[in-house]
């Protein structure tokens, strides 16, 4: 698949998935930057709202907030920063080797129960979309 046809699955993804309200997995990096942009510009077309969610750990420095909460801003964007204590809440104070799988199933369910809080269906982040479809995989 070329790069051209990549991005338009890519806007046709965005597009679909912006028929309803959707949280966002965001970062504040370069990839969950452009996903918010786009999903700011396709749910403004349709009427419905993209929430941008950092989840704040104690292993992420402290400008990544700042920058998430910065671009978010800048977007005009609505900006949630859901705090998370994973060496207890994902319990890898022991440091197990499946502690990766933890922490991030622990920052998920985090992010599905914020949804859930405000009646969104679609949890999206960036590997689940944007990667797989720029990759050989996609």
């Amino acid at each position: 698949m070329s790069y051209e046809e990549k991005k338009i699955k890519l806007l046709e993804e965005v597009d679909k998935l912006s028929q309803e309200d959707v949280v966002l997995a965001f970062s504040g990096g370069v990839d969950s930057s452009l996903l918010l942009k786009l999903f700011s510009k396709s749910t403004k077309k349709t009427g419905k709202k993209v929430y941008a969610v950092t989840v704040h750990t104690k292993i992420h420095p402290m400008k990544d907030l700042e920058i998430s909460r910065r671009v978010a801003d800048e977007m005009g964007v609505e900006h949630k920063i859901i705090s998370i204590d994973e060496l207890k809440e994902a319990g890898i104070e022991d440091n197990p080797v499946n502690r990766c799988y933890l922490c991030k199933k622990s920052i998920f369910e985090k992010l599905q129960r914020y949804a859930e809080e405000l009646g969104v269906k679609q949890v999206v982040e960036v590997q689940m979309k944007m990667i797989y479809m720029f990759t050989d995989q996609g």
